[in-house]
């Protein structure tokens, strides 16, 4: 089982604003993670919690519904797919460690650190490139897919 902190890119992904194939790469993770071992973790309070509900609340007819109802009760109702996390239970990170990282990133560290064996999924290079020399688990978008949806 993989633990995975997706940033908001998922959902800009899913809504079409990053382009089709994009959309359709999203479309296809959620049918993959609904059927995985693999688990998410979504911080409640944070920005992808924001984007995640304004994507679902939007959805109402059409390909878009039929994912957002696989997302919500496969996943996001499954504790086995889905840990929720309230943002004001996760500790806050160490001061020389916040000051690497944007503010915004700072909700997806600190799930990480709550989560043992996570790895932050992002498109934000500085944030990867920090990540990857502090030794964290993380993982660039498109890596993510392409690995993700060739995994048997």
């Amino acid at each position: 089982m993989a633990v995975y902190v997706l940033n908001e890119w998922f959902w800009h992904d899913a809504s079409g604003d990053n382009d089709e194939p994009r959309r359709d790469a999203a479309y296809k993770v959620i049918v993959k993670l609904a059927t995985s071992d693999d688990q998410i973790v979504v911080v409640c309070g944070g920005v992808y919690w924001q984007k995640m509900w304004n994507f679902c609340s939007q959805c109402t007819e059409g390909m878009s519904r039929v994912v957002v109802r696989l997302f919500v009760h496969s996943i996001f109702y499954n504790a086995d797919r889905c840990l929720i996390i309230n943002i004001d239970d996760l500790e806050e990170i160490e001061e020389d460690l916040a000051a690497l990282f944007n503010e915004d990133d700072h909700y997806l560290v600190r799930a990480q650190v709550a989560t043992d064996g996570s790895c932050i999924v992002s498109t934000d290079g500085k944030l990867l490139a920090e990540l990857q020399r502090l030794g964290r688990s993380c993982v660039h978008r498109d890596e993510f897919i392409k690995q993700y949806l060739e995994k048997i």
